[in-house]
């Protein structure tokens, strides 16, 4: 399981584990980072704790949406 996937089924315990190992921004085939995918999925717990680590607020997906849109 990599960060998009456990932050996908909301898995705040794997998103914390994965994260400190890997770039809080790094992005995936969408350039979406977790925290885009946090939000979007409305894990609140999780969106906040990345917020809290230093994700990047300004980060746009190919679609230009950052992940607060």
């Amino acid at each position: 399981m990599n960060q998009f996937q456990a932050a996908e089924e909301g898995n705040l315990q794997m998103v914390h584990e994965l994260v400190t190992v890997t770039s809080i921004n790094e992005t995936d085939g969408e350039k979406r980072t977790v925290l885009h995918i946090a939000c979007l999925h409305g894990w609140i717990a999780m969106v906040a704790w990345l917020l809290e680590i230093g994700a990047n607020v300004n980060s746009l997906t190919w679609h230009g949406l950052s992940p607060l849109s």
